[in-house]
């Protein structure tokens, strides 16, 4: 996945066209190893997988003691 996301790809395309546009010189295709959103993306993924960020838990047909008790696990 990293760093070759089409968001790096298409960034680094958009840098190089203005590059060449401005007749400067474009800059390495390894400058996508800087790009932030798919660093972001990755350290989302593993947080949200260590932490259970945003898990979803059923609560249909408990009452609200249990209700609460799944909540707070």
């Amino acid at each position: 996945m990293l760093p070759w996301h089409i968001v790096c790809a298409l960034w680094f395309n958009t840098v190089s066209h203005a590059a060449a546009e401005y007749g400067l010189v474009s800059p390495p295709i390894t400058s996508a190893l800087l790009m932030p959103y798919a660093w972001a993306l990755l350290l989302v993924l593993f947080l949200s997988a260590i932490t259970g960020w945003q898990k979803r838990i059923p609560t249909q047909g408990l009452s609200s003691k249990e209700q609460n008790d799944a909540v707070s696990r």
